[in-house]
């Protein structure tokens, strides 16, 4: 979780590979490259109380198998 962990340096990277890995073994691919940076952020900050937007930012960076 992004608000638990102590050190905030690499955490989202952390969490980007579990989140990319864990769509992996559900038969999804997930290409970060495709999100906006500053939407990924934003995204990332709003999901402590509303996942909505990191929903909106994980769809578009879903491809195709």
């Amino acid at each position: 979780n992004n608000v638990i962990r102590p050190f905030r340096e690499r955490n989202g990277s952390a969490i980007q590979e579990f989140i990319r890995l864990l769509a992996l073994k559900n038969d999804f691919t997930l290409n970060w490259g495709l999100a906006d940076r500053n939407r990924l952020l934003f995204a990332s900050i709003q999901s402590v109380d509303d996942y909505h937007f990191l929903i909106t930012v994980l769809t578009n960076c879903i491809q195709a198998n």
